[in-house]
């Protein structure tokens, strides 16, 4: 029987708390965060008052490649460009911009390119410089994985 970890709105709205009282030390930035399980199918959606169009399409964006591709959206742009390829290719849903991260099974990150990767869902989010969009999906990823694969210990 094959059986898959999907995240539940439940635990979307669990993430979606922590990365929110993360960007909301910063006033001035407007945030579009999205949370998709791993068909891409969207969860969950915040965008921040004042939040442009263009965050919540990015946001969107990156989740669904993220997990599209069960890769974080920074490794999959620097992949694409070692071997001068547009992610244009797959079509206009996909980007490699940085702040889409992955829910993957803990070890599975370490994977090699090709092999096979349990992943839950992704996190997208954008609203600031790529490393801090990057660093915001991170800690929301981190939540999701804590939940759907707690450690046991």
């Amino acid at each position: 029987m094959y059986e898959e970890k999907v995240i539940s709105l439940d635990d979307a709205l669990k993430a979606m708390g922590a990365m929110l009282q993360e960007v909301k030390k910063d006033p001035n930035k407007r945030w579009g965060i999205a949370i998709l399980d791993n068909r891409g199918e969207l969860i969950l959606f915040l965008r921040q008052d004042g939040a442009r169009q263009f965050r919540s399409d990015m946001a969107i964006k990156k989740a669904y490649t993220a997990a599209i591709f069960r890769r974080n959206t920074h490794a999959q742009g620097e992949e694409l460009k070692s071997q001068h390829l547009d992610v244009s290719m797959f079509g206009s849903e996909y980007t490699a911009v940085p702040g889409g991260e992955p829910v993957l099974k803990p070890g599975d990150e370490k994977k090699g390119r090709g092999d096979w990767r349990e992943c839950a869902g992704a996190v997208g989010t954008s609203g600031a410089a790529a490393a801090e969009d990057e660093r915001i999906a991170q800690l929301g990823a981190k939540v999701l994985q804590d939940l759907m694969w707690p450690s046991k210990k």
